[in-house]
Order: C-alpha cells, then structure tokens, then sequence
C-alpha cells in the first residue's frame, strides 16, 4: 500500500471526531497526522512546523477556529507558513457560516459529518502536492467511491437554480440547453482521456463536468463525476471506466428528465 508523508495538522477539540478524522486520513495513506484540540495549540505548533493542509474545527475551548486563523494569516505572527491552506469543519450548514469563514482567511469548508468524497475534493483543490496525493488512495478507499453516492443525491432537482436565478424561464430554459449540448461532447472527450491514459486531464475534465451538473441540479449525474475524478486523479484505468459506464446511464436520465421539465414547464 502506498503512504503519503504530507503533513496534515487537526485542529479539533471533540475527541470521537479526533479519531474519526485520523482514521478517515489513515485508510486515505496519510501517515503523518498531528491533532491539536484547540487554536492555541495550533498556532504553537504552527510555530514550529510546516504543514501542507490545517483542517480546523471552529468552535473550540480557549481559542477558535476563526481567532487561529486570523492569526496564521497575521504576517506579524510567528506561524511559519501565513498562506498554509485552512480547511473549516464546521457542523453549521449556513450560507451565512460559510461565508464567516472564508472572511476569516479559511480557504473552505467541510461539513460534519466529514464526507470522505467531499474531503478528497478538498484536498486535491488545495493540496500543493496534488500529483503524489492522487496516486496514494489505497484500493479500500477507491471501493467506497465505487460502491457510495450520497445520500441526498437525486437525478435531477432544479429548484436551486430556479431560485438562483429569479425564476427566469427563459434563462433556466438556455442554461439547461447549454449543459445538454456541452456535457455531451465532454463526456465523449471524457472518454477518450480514459482511455488514453490521459489521466490528470480526465481528473479535471470531471471536475468541470461535475460541477456543471451541480448547477443544473443533476445530483445523482455529479456525484458520480466526483468518482470518475478521483478515480482518474488515482490513475485507477478500470475504476474509471466502469463509473464512466454508470455516468452515462445516469447522464440518459438527467437528459429526460430536463426534457420534460423544459417541455412541461412544471
């Protein structure tokens, strides 16, 4: 099995999510794993040491997640790295959260409980190390992208764009028009990457595939994309094809279902 030496640093005082966490990291390779249970411990051992990603929890005795940030970010103190990534865990769902902890210098967020999907994806956007990370997921953790969608995933559930965008049918009407259009050409490019051994370009193409799906609200469609990137980003050839395989059936659903939905206008 392949290790990774990336240091990671966590910065959560619950001890449960302590361990979950580790173990999470551990079945993903990470070997060098250093918990910290709260901002003052952090910001010490960010001192001393360098780390590639902090995952930091925000609400916490004696310091907070937002208070430690602001003072990594601080060049005037004495943390090593000031632009070292900082990913929140935070159990609050808010857009109002989310965007306190991006104005407090966290680079993003993950909710709790911790996705393991949603904690690659993460990694991969933030991790300077990218091309030895990808190739670290152990075959444990490829068999859970494989097996697991999430569960709130549907096929297709337009009412966040419709509210994006004011309820604007003829805007509704040409972004979904657009994505048919877009999504099926790449997707036959998406193929022959794979195929190719094109890998980091397949990994990214999903990426872009996926988030494309999200908008429109094809959430069963971009919840097997995010697979097919990892995969991808895994180099793990037959993985990948079978979740294309499975992400063309789900695109032939989404496909009728925005049909309908265009022709209808329900």
């Amino acid at each position: 099995m392949s290790r990774s030496h990336l240091p990671i640093l966590v910065v959560e005082d619950n001890r449960t999510n302590q361990i979950v966490i580790e173990k999470m990291l551990e079945r993903w390779g990470f070997e060098n794993i250093t918990l910290m249970e709260n901002g003052v411990n952090a910001i010490e051992i960010l001192s001393e040491k360098r780390f590639a990603v902090v995952l930091m929890d925000i609400q916490m005795p004696e310091m907070d997640g937002y208070t430690a940030t602001g003072i990594i970010r601080d060049p005037s103190s004495g943390v090593l790295d000031h632009q070292v990534p900082v990913i929140a865990m935070t159990a609050h769902a808010t857009e109002r959260d989310r965007k306190r902890c991006l104005d407090a210098g966290m680079n993003d967020y993950l909710s709790k409980p911790v996705n393991p999907v949603d904690f690659l994806d993460k990694m991969q956007k933030w991790s300077a190390e990218l091309p030895a990370f990808a190739r670290i997921m152990t075959e444990e953790a490829l068999e859970d992208i494989a097996l697991k969608l999430p569960d709130s995933t549907v096929c297709y559930d337009p009412a966040e764009l419709l509210a994006n965008i004011g309820n604007d049918r003829a805007t509704f009407r040409t972004v979904n028009e657009i994505f048919l259009s877009d999504t099926t050409s790449q997707l036959l490019k998406l193929k022959e990457l794979i195929d190719g051994g094109q890998y980091s370009e397949a990994a990214y193409l999903a990426h872009q595939i996926k988030g494309a799906a999200n908008a429109v609200g094809g959430g069963e469609f971009a919840a097997i994309c995010a697979k097919i990137e990892l995969a991808a980003a895994a180099e793990d050839r037959t993985l990948a094809i079978d979740l294309f395989e499975w992400s063309s059936a789900s695109f032939d659903r989404l496909q009728t279902a925005i049909a309908l939905k265009l022709k209808t206008g329900e």
